[in-house]
């Protein structure tokens, strides 16, 4: 699985109806100890309306989720399936709620530990059984299923901020032998990497010394998607569990991609080279979604505002240059409003991302002190002339006087305090006469 961006305490763990059940007495100290507790379950479903038949579970009753693990099975000996948990009759809510409560209140039952081989007799000889994941036309569908909760006592679930700043996802592992000439030689563990050179199996080491062995990504690793599914616990607390689909129709692609022995480390190849791909590509992206697209969306914007205010100026319409006033006017207070957050946006961005340029956004005088080329050319950009908006005679917003000199310039006054508040506290759009607390910019 992989954590939150951010380093808060978060914790991933089994899915919260499976807690405490992992041993031969439920809620025991030995049961809350298990491996399969702090670990993602694999749950199976044998039939294709089996989202819907995991929705009356979570409604229903959601201890019931162990009897949907994944066990080893072969066609020989398939696995039992669960009973019909969708209500094809409706069911009274009362019924349904009665049916509840004498569900929680029912003593938890053990489950077994998850393997990925058992042992079976077969024909009277003894034969290993591995885990196998069948492909939907066997009528077989998986998914990964965990819940992410805080390290305190409780262990609530644990928020995951939007906006980008944080994502929930799960990655696909595969343990292969370090020498496929020797015999029992150990496993080691390699991530799925798709990037600009090719798709291939990467060999990882867990960082030394780090809290979680397993908590670092390989540069580029493919991140697959989860969704949240809202239940409520035996005590009527809402929980949410995160799932996904786990990807068994790309086998033939797994498994006939290579395997790269180069060992990459916490983000950081055998050769000593520090790159993170991943990391640089959530950054443009990030920069895409807030600052580029946005400003370019403006201009778009702008330019068909014009070409509608020139349409009516040159209708035969009397009152035409009544409108094409108001039009304008309303254009141009739409994109001023906009251009401020855009801004702010910005400012955040370098704040965030490029903290030696933006120290010399707030003082030039520390651009003796960037590093490199590319940090000292963005800088140059950002403090030209050229980045001024031109002619400031000619549009001015309530009589101000002060316009930027240049973009470096109005990043600096978009990202004052007063400014900041004002903008994010603003309710209505620009001009607001209604509220004279908020500070505009000039």
């Amino acid at each position: 699985m992989v954590s939150p961006m951010n380093k808060r305490s978060a914790l991933w763990t089994s899915p919260e109806p499976l807690w405490g059940r992992f041993a031969a007495e439920p809620d025991s100290a030995d049961a809350f100890k298990a491996d399969d507790q702090s670990a993602p379950a694999i749950l199976r479903f044998a039939n294709d309306d089996f989202m819907e038949q995991l929705f009356a579970l979570l409604e229903t009753n959601p201890r019931q989720l162990g009897e949907l693990l994944a066990r080893p099975e072969t066609w020989r000996g398939p696995s039992s399936d669960t009973q019909e948990l969708v209500e094809r009759v409706p069911v009274p809510r009362l019924a349904r709620t009665l049916a509840r409560l004498k569900n929680s209140k029912a003593a938890a039952t053990a489950i077994q530990p998850t393997t990925h081989q058992i042992e079976v007799q077969v024909n009277g000889v003894t034969r290993k059984q591995p885990l196998k994941l069948y492909q939907p036309a066997h009528q077989r569908h998986y998914l990964v299923a965990a819940n992410l909760v805080c390290g305190t006592a409780g262990f609530p679930d644990r928020g995951v901020e939007s906006g980008g700043c944080e994502e929930v996802r799960f990655v696909l592992r595969r343990l292969l032998p370090e020498d496929s000439k020797v015999t029992n030689s150990p496993l080691k563990e390699y991530a799925f990497v798709k990037d600009a050179n090719e798709a291939r199996w990467q060999r990882i080491e867990p960082t030394t010394g780090a809290a979680d062995q397993n908590a670092t990504l390989a540069p580029g690793e493919e991140m697959l998607p989860l969704f949240p599914l809202n239940f409520k616990d035996d005590s009527g607390h809402p929980r949410r569990l995160l799932a996904g689909t786990v990807p068994v129709g790309r086998r033939e692609e797994y498994m006939g991609t290579r395997a790269q022995q180069q060992i990459t480390i916490a983000g950081i190849s055998s050769g000593g080279i520090a790159a993170n791909p991943s990391d640089i590509a959530a950054r443009k992206e990030q920069f895409k979604m807030e600052v580029s697209e946005p400003w370019k969306n403006l201009i778009r914007t702008s330019l068909n505002a014009f070409n509608r205010v020139t349409d009516i100026s040159g209708s035969a319409d009397t009152v035409a240059p009544t409108k094409m006033e108001s039009a304008a006017e309303s254009a141009n207070n739409q994109a001023q409003g906009q251009s401020w957050l855009i801004l702010l946006d910005f400012a955040d961005y370098l704040q965030l991302h490029l903290k030696p340029v933006w120290a010399c956004v707030v003082n030039p005088a520390e651009r003796t002190k960037l590093t490199t080329a590319a940090q000292r050319r963005l800088f140059d950009w950002l403090n030209n002339a050229s980045t001024a908006p031109g002619v400031s005679t000619e549009w001015k917003i309530r009589g101000s006087t002060l316009f930027a000199t240049s973009l470096r310039d109005a990043l600096l006054q978009v990202s004052n305090i007063n400014t900041r508040n004002g903008l994010e506290g603003a309710t209505r759009s620009f001009p607001d006469p209604l509220d004279d607390g908020l500070t505009w910019p000039s």
